[in-house]
């Protein structure tokens, strides 16, 4: 099976939050971003706990105040969880577009030619008159990530390619071979 598209920006920014999901490295820089962040916003509350907090409480009584200010601190973190939570993918992929902003529009369309057979995935790519080719044999695909627009073939834990489900697919027919031929060569990644 031969696929023809243009590997487009979107499709590359499809691919990070894809990674940005399901790679190892993400997934634990994102525990360390939500410990971050609930630390900060606890330590935040806290201090606005402290200060709108009237002295004459604190010379009462000392217990009381902490617990007040702790409380303070422990409540909005659990009430912002929810929130926090979901700040990492849009702050990951928003840091990528500001790395890559410049130049996108020199780099993009990426002209792709894909051959799935018996070896593997051929990909053959060319921009700006540069051509590149290699072959990912089946065995070396590790997992198959996929959103509604695309498939993403990990060989390595942060290198993927995409295929997109409908553009270089022009019928109904051939995305059905695309997902036999994917399913059959990769049936226990699926």
């Amino acid at each position: 099976m031969i696929i023809h598209f243009q590997l487009t920006y979107e499709d590359h920014l499809a691919l990070q939050r894809n990674a940005i999901k399901n790679v190892k490295y993400h997934r634990k820089r994102e525990k360390q971003f939500l410990l971050i962040l609930t630390v900060i916003v606890g330590s935040i509350a806290m201090y606005f706990a402290s200060v709108t907090l009237t002295t004459s409480l604190y010379y009462e009584s000392p217990a009381l105040y902490n617990s007040v200010v702790v409380i303070a601190g422990v409540l909005s973190v659990l009430i912002l969880l929810p929130i926090i939570k979901k700040l990492y993918i849009p702050m990951m992929i928003w840091q990528y577009k500001s790395m890559t902003k410049r130049n996108t529009e020199k780099k993009w369309p990426i002209n792709m030619m894909l051959t799935l057979n018996e070896k593997g995935v051929e990909v053959n790519s060319e921009r700006n008159q540069v051509k590149g080719s290699f072959l990912i044999d089946w065995e070396a695909i590790q997992k198959v990530g996929e959103d509604e627009n695309r498939f993403y073939l990990y060989f390595e834990d942060n290198d993927a390619v995409v295929i997109p489900k409908k553009r270089g697919v022009s019928n109904q027919e051939d995305q059905d071979a695309l997902q036999k031929t994917l399913k059959y060569y990769l049936n226990e990644l699926f």
